[in-house]
């Protein structure tokens, strides 16, 4: 596969809980992703199984300990977006060798409700179906598309 999902053996699956954006936890198969101990890299996905969610999906795949991202909050962060049915990588603060920051009430709805309450020195894996991300229908590339965005918090303003 091209992009930044991988295959790798079903031995190595494992199960993760998540929750949804109304707080419900629930099982998914969790997206491997490689982390050093002294240094983030960027993330490698598996290929997600089965239907995109028509919710928001919010994963800590690794709980920071610092200061915690606030709604309408300035957030620095390095993250990867690719579409949930392709794979295909089409944003990412990793290609371009550095994080960013971002004041959270201008991003898509998805991160502006997935975000708060990340605390710096997390990973996050967020899935955000259309009305979360660009639109359903409209004049933007990924309007109509599920996406997946994985999302290093390095600092809150």
């Amino acid at each position: 596969l091209k992009g930044p999902f991988s295959r790798r053996p079903a031995s190595t699956a494992r199960c993760s809980i998540a929750r949804n954006s109304s707080g419900t936890q629930v099982q998914r198969k969790q997206m491997w992703l490689h982390r050093s101990m002294t240094e983030l890299q960027k993330p490698e996905l598996d290929m997600p199984e089965g239907p995109a969610p028509t919710e928001l999906i919010i994963e800590d795949i690794t709980v920071g300990d610092g200061d915690e991202a606030q709604a309408g909050g300035i957030v620095n962060v390095h993250y990867l977006g690719v579409d949930y049915e392709s794979g295909a990588e089409f944003d990412s603060s990793w290609s371009r060798g550095e994080p960013i920051e971002f004041p959270l009430a201008m991003l898509v709805k998805g991160w502006q409700e997935g975000i708060p309450g990340m605390r710096v020195g997390g990973r996050r894996k967020l899935i955000c179906p259309p009305q979360l991300a660009y639109g359903n229908a409209g004049g933007h590339p990924l309007s109509g598309r599920t996406l997946i965005f994985v999302i290093d918090l390095l600092g809150v303003k």
